[in-house]
C-alpha cells in the first residue's frame, strides 16, 4: 500500500468487546441464535481485524510499534455457557499468533495478553469466576 504521507501509528490496543453466557440449547433461555453470535464475533474478532488492516501500514519505520490484542481465559478453559466468547478470543490469539505476528513482525511487535477474571459486571462478586478462586485486592501500576 502506498503511504499518503509520513503518518505513523505507534500503537494499536484492541481491548474492545462484549461477553454473554449461554449454553448450548439452554433450557430457560433457548438455543444460541445468530444475532447472539454475530454481534459478539463483530465486536470481538472482526473489530480488530479490521483496526489492525488499517494501522498496518503506517508503522514507525524503526520497528517501535506496538499491537496489543486482549484475550480471555475463556479461550483456553472451556468454562460453561463461555463457548461463543471463549470461541471469539481464541480466535483473536490465533491470529495474533498465526497472522498478525507473521505479516507485521518485520515492522511492529505483535502479542495478545490472556487476563485472568476481573471482577465486574460480566463475572458477578468475589468467590470462584470459571472455576478460579478469586479474591479482591489492590490496584497497582505495573509500568510509569
Amino acid at each position: 500500500m502506498h503511504r499518503l504521507y509520513s503518518l505513523t501509528i505507534d500503537a494499536l490496543i484492541n481491548n474492545a468487546g462484549i461477553a454473554g453466557n449461554i449454553r448450548l440449547n439452554d433450557p430457560v433461555r433457548g438455543p444460541i441464535d445468530g444475532e447472539f453470535s454475530t454481534g459478539m464475533y463483530t465486536v470481538n474478532v472482526l473489530a480488530p481485524l479490521l483496526l489492525t488492516q488499517a494501522v498496518a501500514p503506517y508503522p514507525p519505520r524503526d520497528r517501535s510499534g506496538r499491537i496489543v490484542d486482549f484475550s480471555n481465559v475463556s479461550a483456553s478453559l472451556g468454562s460453561e455457557g463461555q463457548s461463543v466468547y471463549g470461541g471469539t478470543k481464541a480466535t483473536i490469539e490465533a491470529m495474533t499468533q498465526q497472522t498478525w505476528a507473521r505479516e507485521l513482525g518485520d515492522r511492529a511487535t505483535v502479542n495478545a495478553v490472556k487476563p485472568g477474571p476481573v471482577i465486574g459486571t460480566c463475572s458477578g462478586s468475589p468467590g470462584k469466576i470459571f472455576g478460579i478462586e478469586c479474591k479482591t485486592g489492590r490496584t497497582m501500576h505495573l509500568a510509569a
